[in-house]
Formats: C-alpha cells, sequence, structure tokens
C-alpha cells in the first residue's frame, strides 16, 4: 500500500495548524553523491509553486527533509531561489544537524532582507551538505504533486514526475476586511428605478462590516450635458453615505461615457442607448492635455473627491469588456464605436484584436492621469479587464456577443507586450457557466470558481504577471433580472441567496491555498440587495421571494465576515472519500493567539446528506447556523471521548469553533529497529506519549481505544500490531510485529505509524512516525 500525499489540504488523519505548501514521504533511497560533485551539482532540489504568504520561523512555518545515513556529523542546509534564474537567495536555513539518521530535519528559515515570497511564482529549494561524504536522499515516484519537480543532477537523472521527499509548510496572513466587498449599482441611473435614503444603506452596510465598496461612478451622469457641464451632486450622495459615514473603501468603477464623448450614433432610439458604452473620443489625444476628455474628466473628478475629503484609491477599468463582438450589440459592455476611431490607428474593425487595442489605450489613460497626472495617487491600485465567461467555449464571439474571458486576457497581453506592467490587478466576473435546461435551482459550485481562478492565474503567470486578482462581481446564479423567464425558474428563496454569499467569500478564502491561484479580493453583486429597494429587488417583488425581510443576505454578510475577518486560513478539509469530498466543503481557520483555536465553515450541495468528521482539539465547540435574521441558531457540543465531531451538514453552512485550550494525546516514535535472532520477534516500535492527557476511553469507564501500529516497507504495510490499554501522557509503550507475520526485503526503509487516520485525536505536534534503514538480519 504505498502512501498518500496530504497536499494543500488539513485531511481528516492530520492536524497541522498551517498551510500544507508540498508534502511527499519517502518511499526509496537514491546515492547522491552531492558532497562529490562540483556546484551546482553537489544539490538536490524541489520546485514548488508558492501557496502561502510566509514560510519565516517566527511567522511559524518550516521546512523539512528527510535526510539519509547518519554516518558523519557534518551539516545541512538550505537555500530558497526563485526558479528558473534566481541567483541570489531570498530565504535560507544553514547549518543544520541531524541528531539520527533516517529521519525528518527540520530548517528554520529565515527571508532575507527585502524579500518576501510570492503567491504563484515558483522556488526552488536547494539543499547541500557540507563534508565530503556521500549521502542518501529519499523520493516518491508517484508524488502526484503538478506544480514541481524534482532536481537532482547526478546520478542518476530524475524525471519531473518524481517528488523529493520534502515537507512545507506555511503561515496565511489573516483574513483582512479589504477581502469582503460588496457592489454598489448607481442607484440614480433611470427612473424607474425606486429612491431610497442613503444613509439608510449607510447604516446596513456599517452593520454588516462591509469594508470596500465597488461603485460606478458614471462620466456620462456627472457631465450629462456638454463638456463644460459638471454636477458631482448624485455621486457625492454615495460617497458621503458610503466613504464618510459607513467608512467603505471605495473601488471607483469607470465605466459609461457622455453621449456627447461618446464615439457610437444611436440607430435604434427603441433599444438600449449604445452610445453609454462605447469608447471616447479623443483617447489618442496627450494624457496632460484637456483635449482628451477622459484625462479631463479624471483629474477633475480626483480633485473634486479629494477636496471632499473622498479620496479614491483603488479604481477598475471598465465592466466585462470582452462581451463585445458585433458592430450591432446592445447589451456589450465594450460598444464598437461606429464613427471618429474608424480611421485610426486605434480601431479600424469590429473585430476582437481592434477593439482589445482601443481598450488597451482607455487603460493606458486611466493610469496615466490617476498616477501621473494628478497629485498624491501615484501608488493607486488599478484593476484591468473585468471579464466574465471566462471558460466558456466561444472563440471569435457568438450570438450572445461574448469572447471568452480567457481569449480576451491572452489577446491583451499580446497588445501590450512584454511587462512590466501598470496596472495592479486583473479583474474578473466568475459566475458560473454551466446553465441548466430547462432552468432549475443549483447549488453554488466553488469549484467552478477555482477554476475560473487557475485558468486566469495560468495565463497571468505565463506573462510575467505576478499581481493581484480581483472578483469584483459575483452573486447567486438565480440573479437573472434581464431574462426574467429565467429569473422566475431559478430563484427560490433569499434563505438560498444568503447560503451563496458565505459559500462563496468562505470559498475565496480556501483558494488561497491552491498552488493553480485565487482572487485577492471577492464583492458581491450588489449591496442593495442588504436594503430595501434595488434593481432586482424590484422583480423580487414581483413574486414575494423576499417575503417580509429583503435583507436576509446582509446578516449571512456580516456573521461571514466576523467569524473569519482576523484568522488565518489552514485549508480545507478532505476526507478522503470522493463520495463525500465531491458534495461537501469544510474549511478550517484558526486565531492569531497563542492558543490557536481554530473555526470550520462547513456545508454540503443539495444532492447527498453527509457528515465529514472534524478533529477537535478542545472538549467543547460552540455550533452557529448561517444567520437569516438578527438571531441565528446557537448551539454547544461535547466533543466524542475520542475528540471527533461529527455536525450533520446541510446546504446552510454551520460555523464551528473550538472554546477551549488544546488538550489531548500526542504519539511520537521515538525509534524503529530490527531484533536479532533467537527472538521471535522481528520489528520493535517505541513510542511516547507526549501530549497532555492518556490516550482515551471509548466511554467513561470503560475500555480505552486501541491504539493501532502499522509497519511498511518501501511505503507497502506487511504488518499491524495493537496496544490495548491507555497510554498515559508522558509515558513509553513499545510495539511489537512478529517475524512469522510478514515478509521483508532483503534492504528496506523501515516505517511505523501509530494511531494512522486518528482513531482518537491528538494534538497534531508530530506525525505518529519513525523510520530505520535496515538490512534484514
Amino acid at each position: 500500500m504505498k502512501r498518500t500525499i496530504a497536499l494543500l489540504l488539513a485531511c481528516i488523519g492530520l492536524a497541522f495548524p498551517l498551510v500544507v505548501g508540498y508534502h511527499v514521504e519517502p518511499v526509496k533511497a537514491q546515492w547522491s553523491g552531492w558532497t562529490s560533485r562540483p556546484p551546482p551539482n553537489n544539490a538536490v532540489s524541489e520546485v514548488i509553486t508558492c501557496n502561502f504568504d510566509e514560510l519565516d520561523t517566527a511567522a511559524g512555518g518550516y521546512a523539512e527533509l528527510f535526510v539519509g545515513d547518519f554516518h558523519d556529523t557534518t551539516s545541512f542546509n538550505l537555500n530558497i531561489y526563485e526558479y528558473p534564474d534566481g541567483v541570489q537567495p531570498i530565504a535560507s536555513a544553514l547549518g543544520q544537524h541531524p541528531t539520527r539518521g533516517h529521519t525528518w530535519l527540520r530548517f528554520p528559515v529565515v527571508t532575507a532582507s527585502g524579500q518576501s515570497f510570492t503567491k504563484g511564482k515558483k522556488y526552488e529549494f536547494r539543499f547541500t551538505r557540507s563534508g565530503s561524504d556521500s549521502i542518501q536522499y529519499y523520493y516518491d515516484s508517484a508524488c502526484g504533486y503538478d506544480y514541481g519537480q524534482m532536481i537532482a543532477p547526478y546520478p542518476p537523472v530524475i524525471t519531473p514526475s518524481y517528488g523529493l521527499a520534502m515537507r512545507c509548510y506555511g503561515r496565511m496572513r489573516a483574513v483582512d476586511s479589504l477581502n469582503f466587498g460588496a457592489d454598489e449599482f448607481s442607484w440614480w441611473t433611470g427612473g424607474s428605478i425606486p429612491q431610497f435614503d442613503p444613509w439608510e444603506l449607510a447604516r446596513w452596510t456599517e452593520s454588516a462590516h462591509v469594508n470596500t465598496v465597488r461603485l460606478d461612478v458614471d462620466w456620462h451622469e456627472i457631465q450629462f450635458r456638454d463638456s463644460g457641464y459638471w454636477d458631482f451632486t448624485l455621486l457625492d450622495s454615495s460617497l458621503e453615505s458610503l466613504h464618510d459615514s459607513a467608512g467603505c473603501r471605495i473601488v471607483g468603477l469607470l465605466t459609461q461615457v457622455p453621449k456627447w464623448a461618446s464615439t457610437r450614433i444611436v440607430q435604434n432610439d427603441s433599444g438600449a442607448d449604445t452610445c453609454f458604452r462605447c469608447p471616447p473620443q479623443r483617447l489618442e489625444c496627450r494624457v496632460g492635455s484637456d483635449s482628451n476628455y477622459l484625462a479631463r474628466f479624471l483629474r477633475a473628478l480626483i480633485a473634486h473627491c479629494d477636496n471632499r475629503g473622498f479620496a479614491i484609491n483603488d479604481w477598475e477599468v471598465g465592466n466585462e469588456v470582452n462581451s463585445q463582438d458585433s458592430l450591432n450589440s446592445l447589451m456589450s459592455w465594450w460598444v464598437h464605436p461606429n464613427f471618429y476611431y474608424t480611421d485610426t490607428p486605434y480601431c479600424v474593425g469590429p473585430g476582437f484584436r481592434d477593439m482589445c487595442s482601443l481598450y488597451v489605450r482607455y487603460a493606458v489613460v486611466v493610469d496615466s492621469a490617476i498616477r501621473y497626472t494628478t497629485s498624491g495617487h501615484l501608488h493607486d491600485k488599478i484593476a484591468v479587464n473585468s471579464v466574465n465567461w471566462v471558460n466558456t467555449t466561444n472563440t471569435e464571439g457568438d450570438t450572445n456577443n461574448t469572447l471568452a474571458g480567457k481569449e480576451w486576457l491572452r489577446g491583451f497581453y499580446d497588445i501590450v507586450g512584454n511587462g512590466p506592467y501598470f496596472w495592479d490587478a486583473i479583474s474578473a466576473h466568475p459566475y458560473q457557466e454551466t446553465i441548466p435546461d430547462p432552468p432549475t435551482v443549483w447549488p453554488f459550485k466553488p469549484w467552478e470558481m477555482e477554476s475560473h481562478a487557475e485558468t486566469l492565474r495560468s495565463i497571468m503567470r505565463e506573462h510575467g504577471d505576478y499581481g493581484e486578482l480581483w472578483n469584483t462581481e459575483f452573486s447567486m446564479p438565480g440573479v437573472c433580472w434581464w431574462n426574467l423567464d429565467y429569473f422566475r425558474d431559478t430563484v427560490s428563496t433569499p434563505e438560498q441567496e444568503a447560503n451563496y454569499c458565505c459559500q462563496v467569500f468562505t470559498a475565496a478564502e480556501g483558494m488561497k491555498a491552491l498552488p493553480g491561484g485565487c482572487f485577492d479580493r471577492t464583492y458581491w453583486w450588489h449591496l442593495r440587495a442588504y436594503s430595501t429597494d434595488t434593481l432586482h429587488l424590484e422583480f423580487e417583488a414581483l413574486w414575494g421571494l423576499h417575503g417580509d425581510d429583503p435583507n436576509v443576505p446582509l446578516y449571512a454578510y456580516k456573521q461571514t465576515a466576523e467569524q473569519l475577518i482576523g484568522k488565518r486560513l489552514n485549508g480545507r478539509v478532505m476526507t478522503g472519500d470522493t463520495a463525500i469530498d465531491n458534495h461537501t466543503r469544510v474549511y478550517e481557520f484558526e486565531d492569531t493567539t497563542a492558543e490557536k483555536k481554530r473555526t470550520w465553515v462547513c456545508w454540503q450541495d443539495e444532492a447527498v446528506a453527509a457528515y465529514s468528521p472534524l478533529s477537535v482539539r478542545s472538549d467543547t465547540v460552540d455550533t452557529v447556523a448561517l444567520a437569516y435574521n438578527g438571531s441565528p441558531p446557537f448551539g454547544r457540543k461535547d466533543a466524542e471521548n475520542s475528540g471527533w465531531l461529527h455536525p450533520a451538514l446541510q446546504p446552510r453552512p454551520t460555523f464551528v469553533a473550538e472554546k477551549s485550550a488544546a488538550s489531548r494525546p500526542d504519539l511520537v516514535v521515538d525509534s524503529v529497529r530490527y531484533v536479532l535472532p533467537p527472538s521471535d520477534t522481528a520489528v520493535l516500535a517505541w513510542v511516547t506519549n507526549r501530549g497532555n492527557r492518556a490516550t482515551p476511553l471509548q466511554s467513561p469507564g470503560s475500555v480505552p481505544y486501541p491504539t493501532w501500529a502499522v509497519l511498511y516497507a518501501n511505503g507497502d504495510s506487511l504488518a499491524e500490531a495493537v496496544y490495548t490499554d491507555s497510554v498515559p501522557a508522558d509515558s513509553s509503550v513499545v510495539f511489537e510485529f512478529a517475524r512469522g507475520a510478514m515478509q521483508t526485503p532483503p534492504a528496506a526503509l523501515l516505517e511505523v505509524r501509530v494511531n494512522p487516520g486518528q482513531s482518537y485525536i491528538e494534538l497534531g505536534m508530530d506525525d505518529n512516525t519513525g523510520y530505520t534503514l535496515a538490512v534484514q538480519p
């Protein structure tokens, strides 16, 4: 039986309170010949893709290498380089001495001054050893890690499918309030939308801990009449309530130009007024000149906001710009001009490349006008593209006038050329693309959002862009106000929307431990679902979808933010049973105190009734269901004697939180060795309970949980042994594996695992495994 790889997960058999960056167990050994070779072939390395924020020992992270024979006292060294072109190490751990052979040697990593790890970049963990003796390295030929490779130059040549027996456990930064945002559609746009009190919106916003709001900065409203007309009244109303009263950081969405500055003449007055969604005229003019209408507007806007104390320092350039392709598109957000640019180098036709080239110029003007022609905004953050339908199979467009977001982004980089790039983030709207037929209600699918992020990140990395990725719009799949039949068939209840809201933000945080990539920010569309009047609440009211309380998603947003902000992500908890894991989501977070008490967010989709056990390390936990009103259901549960907790999962998310300091046994394998004849025992393993509690009884006054041990040779299981008494804290026991119960290879890496899968929960400070390399006597 091969050893499984605990990769990027908080598996239920483990209790590491850290993000797993890489973890491959030793199986086979090779003589490396490191020290007999000249540099750089005197090293063995593993390349990994960074999925953590910090690795420094001071932050709690570490790296470990499985070392071989212990036949001298020379030390091991670790240097970490950017891969493939790093020259100077960005982090190191030098002079580490093992105390015995065939064990995990920990390296206390220290990051070099001025250096830091960047998620998504590849790093080479290069191990060397001083002295003149060759040593062994171990690897697993069935590594399964798809985001790196092993490097062992001599001898032999190691193929990329091999994985070095190494561990890397990093630490995440605490969840920041900026990670939780909402969108506020311009409430003054259009005469049919009911008006509401902006100060009520501010009160709801502040109470829900919404600290970042994406707000339409509508040029076509501020300069509605002509180039000499300026009216900031409506914008100021939003900024006064959201920025000043609610204390929100504003992300200014730049979209929709005035009719007088548009490059499109409306040809169908009964249709959408497409002139507002066109590129503005005079983008070709110098940015510092008032002849460039867009640059002039931005300078005036920033000066006005700064003078009023409403400084906007985050910007998004355009909205769903890939939703175009046709001269006659009415619903697109980036509509092709039908005059002005037809004879310029910027746009000569309706095709993708011309429109993307024009968008590039639009974004360059925004960047230059904000950062370089206005004072105090040099370090503003600018997000570009705002693509939707990321992984659709559309190529050059279809009847929906939509180009796949991934194709737009590839073309965008091709037009811009090589970096360095002027923007800080790529933005996207990763709505679900699987539309059922006929339409039905379906649960939020985290893996679709994950696949969107990985697609976009891979394109960014291909082009050397390691900036941020923002999800600036996401909402329940049923919010489809532009198609009333579809909307009526898909929207079920406000409780379902609340579930989606919690699940989206939790999954977005959970994605940050994936090497494929994540969204750095997520914004719920849109904010006024938390108030009494909103664009799509008009439609919801037609069918009474929100009943007496239209603010249900507000409670979910508020509770999710309160539960997660300030906590660190440890990862997603997996059972290893795909029938359960494909339908459930359990994410583990921990507080930043010395006790590191953990919180889990758990739910399942509507297809199964499943249990996903939690390995709690305190005796009591609080369980709080997702809030649908101001008083969410609260409960308190005692863990089983074993320490396991089996919450029944529902589509309604539940928060489970440890309430006391960790208290559990912790078994450590001190030694594994052969016993020479004439003894009847072939292998002995000495095990100590280093925890703060004895191994548990199955119930009060009952028999103890048995403690199992499994013997492996080169990764294959050979025999089992059981200890039936309780093991007190600070006490040791011996496990015996009889010679007749196994057939060991002539020479093998022997490994003993105690309490595999944790029949009872431990502190998880050790991995319960001991090793020896032995030749059968």
